[in-house]
């Protein structure tokens, strides 16, 4: 997941949008000018992310939050100070509609390499590379823990309750005080598995119990089952 305009991460109003300071402060200390909007493409490929465009790619879990706050609403763009960027405006005048569709229309979730980021888990080797790197690792987490909490929460609520998954990131994120969504999260999200062919359902190999959480059926009004797959 990307922000394309170098007006997004690190202005002051975009930055007072963020859930919590401390791991953008803790990345920007990691990667000095490389964590500056337009700048990330360097360190992150180093990381083995591999996006034709990541000059502003998200890092911290702040950010992602930030993006979907914003992409789905109008209501928070001029406390982040874009109500006025010219670039954006045909975007933010659609938002009112996306705003009223998706409060009306009873809408499933699912994520593909894009809510994380592009070729994401696309090859072993993809996976391999990004898991021996911290600031990789860290993308994929921050990206998979925000989808849970803004997309897949409302496919299954029931699994955001109790001792299952969606507890246990709920209850981790809550407890971060803006530090980013903690490694500890790794294995319930799922998110840099160790066999793919296990990781796609076809049996054995994958280190995660993220899969059955992630597979969700949509029944009727307030039900759900185990059956289709979200991702």
């Amino acid at each position: 997941m990307m922000c394309t305009r170098r007006c997004w991460p690190g202005r002051s109003g975009w930055r007072r949008c963020w859930w919590g300071t401390g791991e953008a402060e803790l990345v920007q200390g990691e990667l000095g000018d490389g964590f500056a909007a337009g700048r990330r493409a360097s360190p992150l490929r180093k990381a083995g992310l591999s996006s034709g465009a990541m000059g502003s790619h998200l890092i911290t879990l702040g950010e992602f939050i930030g993006m979907y706050l914003l992409v789905w609403s109008p209501v928070l763009w001029a406390v982040a100070g874009l109500d006025g960027v010219a670039a954006l405006a045909d975007f933010r005048a659609s938002l009112p509609r996306v705003r009223r569709a998706l409060a009306h229309i009873p809408t499933g979730m699912m994520f593909d390499d894009h809510e994380v980021t592009d070729d994401w888990n696309i090859r072993q080797s993809w996976v391999d590379g990004v898991g021996r790197s911290a600031l990789g690792r860290r993308v994929v987490r921050n990206a998979l823990a925000a989808y849970a909490v803004f997309q897949h929460w409302g496919n299954v609520p029931r699994e955001f309750s109790g001792g299952r998954p969606g507890a246990e990131v709920l209850k981790a994120l809550a407890g971060g005080a803006g530090a980013g969504a903690p490694e500890a999260l790794d294995e319930v999200l799922g998110a840099l598995p160790s066999g793919l062919s296990g990781w796609r359902g076809a049996g054995g190999g994958a280190r995660t119990r993220c899969s059955r959480w992630w597979r969700w059926t949509a029944g009727r009004a307030g039900s759900t089952g185990d059956g289709g797959a979200s991702g």
